[in-house]
């Protein structure tokens, strides 16, 4: 049983970032218009995953905000690495 909820933890983890990915990359594309959708992903769901579409892309690089984001990605998987 313990295994089973690992697993569903570990695949929880992929699917938020996964999304998050694709949701800082759909901001990027429309040039900053959800501006809000990229930073209730990235508080809600995964900083990994957001960070990584920044630094990919180069989103929000010149505002900072990127870095910050990589501060929530840090966060994130360090509990991640604590949890499993």
């Amino acid at each position: 049983m313990l295994d089973f909820l690992l697993e569903f933890l570990r695949d929880l983890y992929i699917w938020i970032n996964f999304v998050a990915f694709w949701v800082v990359c759909f901001d990027k594309w429309k040039r900053g218009r959800y501006e809000e959708w990229f930073w209730f992903v990235t508080y809600a769901f995964g900083g990994v995953g957001a960070a990584l579409a920044c630094f990919l892309v180069r989103h929000r690089t010149r505002s900072g905000a990127a870095y910050r984001v990589l501060k929530f990605a840090l966060i994130q998987f360090v509990l991640f690495k604590l949890l499993l």
